[in-house]
């Protein structure tokens, strides 16, 4: 994964997680009908005035619509996120450059939900979370549906993210605090 990233960043590419504070959030939210998330600015307000004072600031909080740009960009912007809350969405496929110990929640539309960007997530040594509605099921993609529950706006509350904010917060910092670097790794990033 290091060298893939390294290819693509270029002289961006920065080796191992971030110990930067502010805490650097993403929020992606589509700007189309489908998987638009509601609540992205309360949330990102919400997040604002719970974390950060008049003289200290814990997160640094940017809301992007729409992913835009080449693939260095957009690269760019997930490798240097901290955490990212995203609308479940084929602008997940950046999440192959996120840097160690980045925290990720996918946000999914009620009654629908597919597993496919985690692997992602753990492949580049982040940490995953999912921001479901759950009903006791998960109701996997199904093409005969013709997007029936798919294609619908994110309804996610400001409350649940903020009420889940500490412990991902702590497993950033927990994250940080105790990696290190895999042999294959090391290997790639000191043979460039």
């Amino acid at each position: 994964m290091d060298i893939f990233q390294q290819h693509v960043l270029g002289k961006e590419f920065q080796f191992g997680p971030s110990h930067d504070l502010p805490f650097k959030v993403m929020i992606n939210n589509r700007e189309s009908k489908t998987r638009h998330w509601v609540y992205a600015e309360e949330t990102k307000a919400m997040l604002e005035t719970t974390w950060n004072t008049k003289n200290n600031d814990i997160l640094d909080i940017n809301i992007i619509s729409n992913l835009v740009g080449n693939m260095q960009n957009q690269a760019q912007i997930i490798h240097n996120a901290d955490i990212i809350i995203a609308s479940h969405g084929a602008a997940l496929t950046n999440l192959a450059f996120i840097r160690p110990c980045t925290a990720v929640l996918e946000l999914f539309p009620y009654a629908y939900y597919i597993g496919f960007f985690q692997p992602f997530v753990l492949t580049g040594e982040g940490i995953s979370y999912e921001g479901y509605h759950y009903d006791g099921t998960k109701v996997v993609e199904s093409t005969g549906r013709d997007g029936q529950f798919r294609n619908v706006p994110l309804v996610t509350s400001p409350e649940s993210i903020l009420n889940i904010f500490p412990t991902i917060l702590m497993e950033v910092l927990t994250c940080r605090e105790n990696w290190s670097p895999s042999e294959q790794s090391q290997q790639s990033f000191y043979n460039t």
